[in-house]
């Protein structure tokens, strides 16, 4: 069974730890990745506003560098996406493909050209904050939306095909963006609000939202918001795969784990055991609807958007 992931948080986790990605301890490495015949895996270049020192840009961009050398070491297992063309290539090869995301979008500063700076550097998927307010707007846990410049930011990237993520964004900011960017919308790695009432989990609008623009939301694994304990349960995750099924239907099942993004206890400890959420969906869903959520959805989002 392959696997599309629309999020982890490894780049970060290799560049401050200065370790590989063929093997680490971590919860993504190539070996864990093959384990689980992957397709694709989305990285995440993630600064936090408030402890990084440097430039926001220069310190993505130190990120990215780091993260081409490891793909470059390992070039016979794995290969940079920017597109659905460059990614069946890969795939076609038998290698695995690596997209990048940018999960924090202050790095661009107050400069709408900056945009032109992620394309060139292979950014396919952008939040527009993380768990701080920034130029854009304001995160999840506030109740304000997007600012003016992040209104221009939304209406700019109509012109790009870079993913806009809903994942950390307000409710206000979600529907702010609605208005303004005529693409489609997804959130990369969230869960159901109705499950358990995190803010950084989507509404029941906000799922059906993503699903008339013909996005994916991708489950996250983290405990905190699967079912706010310390340890991240397969049944928990199924839970929320079927909410999101019944409320905006099997095209919009999709798998953002967060790998190297959490702390907390794992049934699914690395992505590598993938096979443990296979084995559960198994018991619930067809063949065709697992493939939907393990990489179909995601790959056609892939097709039709880059």
């Amino acid at each position: 069974m392959p696997f599309i992931d629309m999020h982890c948080d490894t780049i970060d986790r290799l560049y401050n730890d200065k370790t590989h990605l063929f093997s680490n301890d971590y919860h993504i490495d190539i070996y864990k990745l093959r384990a689980s015949k992957y397709f694709a895996q989305w990285f995440a270049l993630y600064s936090d506003i408030q402890k990084v020192q440097e430039s926001l840009m220069d310190y993505v961009k130190h990120m990215r560098d780091y993260f081409l050398q490891e793909i470059e070491s390992n070039k016979d297992q794995i290969g940079l996406a920017t597109n659905y063309e460059e990614y069946m290539d890969l795939r076609n090869k038998g290698k695995l493909a690596a997209f990048l995301s940018l999960e924090e979008a202050a790095p661009i500063g107050n400069d709408i050209n900056e945009l032109d700076t992620l394309w060139q550097m292979g950014v396919r998927m952008m939040t527009f904050t993380w768990n701080h307010k920034n130029q854009l707007g304001a995160p999840h846990s506030m109740k304000e939306g997007l600012s003016p410049f992040g209104k221009q930011v939304a209406d700019r990237l109509n012109d790009y095909k870079i993913l806009v993520d809903i994942s950390h964004l307000s409710e206000q900011g979600v529907r702010d963006l609605a208005t303004i960017y005529k693409k489609t919308i997804m959130a990369s790695h969230c869960n159901a609000y109705a499950l358990m009432p995190h803010s950084r989990n989507l509404s029941d609008d906000t799922i059906r939202l993503i699903a008339s623009a013909g996005g994916v939301i991708g489950v996250n694994f983290y405990s905190v918001f699967l079912n706010g304990s310390d340890e991240s349960l397969v049944e928990d995750i199924v839970r929320h795969i079927d909410h999101f099924y019944k409320v905006g239907g099997k095209e919009v099942l999709a798998l953002g784990t967060d790998f190297d993004g959490m702390d907390c206890k794992l049934e699914v400890c690395d992505a590598g055991k993938m096979d443990k959420l296979v084995a559960r969906l198994s018991k619930k869903y067809s063949g065709d609807v697992i493939d939907a959520i393990t990489y179909g959805n995601a790959e056609r989002l892939i097709k039709e958007n880059l």
